[in-house]
């Protein structure tokens, strides 16, 4: 007699770990988009490379599994650290260069750029709007996919991750024609003799 054999299940996902650990693709974009925007440079590859470590993190977090909240969660995301990367960017531009970060230590540094930011935003609207745009080119066949893989897990046939097949239908009977001889009255065919 052989011993029956369990079915895998599918790991359910932790959506607070992938969440977590997603968050450190934050400081990939935020110093990938503060380098690039000192040199005058703006490139979808920042976009992609955040989509692509925020996924992959986030992946190493929920136990391999991604759904539709956690594609929604990396999305988010992924807009964030672009977000929070200008504003850094505008803060290290706006204290003349990376070779002049002393001069945030400075006591009216802030207040000044605070004061002077709403001008700042307005003199870099285009390279705003590059950085958003092209990162949402650079992350987008990333983040398609793992919108299509939330599709697919949240499709219940995906469920345990096996293939599904329906059991045999039970036989059914039409008429008396195809029933099992009973012996009735009603019955067209003969009973089994018993041989007695």
């Amino acid at each position: 007699m052989t011993a029956p054999t369990t079915q895998p299940h599918a790991q359910p996902e932790n959506v607070i770990g992938g969440g977590l650990f997603a968050l450190l693709a934050i400081p990939v974009g935020v110093i990938a988009l503060t380098l690039l925007w000192s040199i005058g440079f703006i490139a979808s590859i920042v976009g992609f490379l955040v989509a692509v470590s925020a996924v992959w993190l986030y992946r190493r977090g929920s136990g391999g599994v991604i759904s539709r909240v956690g594609a929604w969660l990396v999305t988010a995301i992924v807009v964030f650290a672009l977000a929070f990367g200008l504003w850094v960017a505008m803060v290290v531009d706006y204290a003349h260069g990376l070779g002049h970060l002393s001069n945030i230590g400075l006591g009216d540094f802030w207040a000044q750029f605070n004061a002077d930011f709403s001008d700042n935003v307005n003199s870099s609207i285009l390279s705003i709007i590059l950085v958003f745009v092209f990162g949402a080119l650079g992350a987008f066949r990333i983040l398609g996919r793992a919108f299509a893989t939330a599709r697919q897990t949240d499709a219940p046939a995906n469920l345990t991750g096996q293939p599904t097949t329906l059991p045999p239908a039970p036989a059914t009977y039409h008429d008396d024609i195809d029933a099992a001889p009973t012996g009735s009255a009603d019955d067209k065919t003969t009973p089994p003799s018993t041989g007695i």
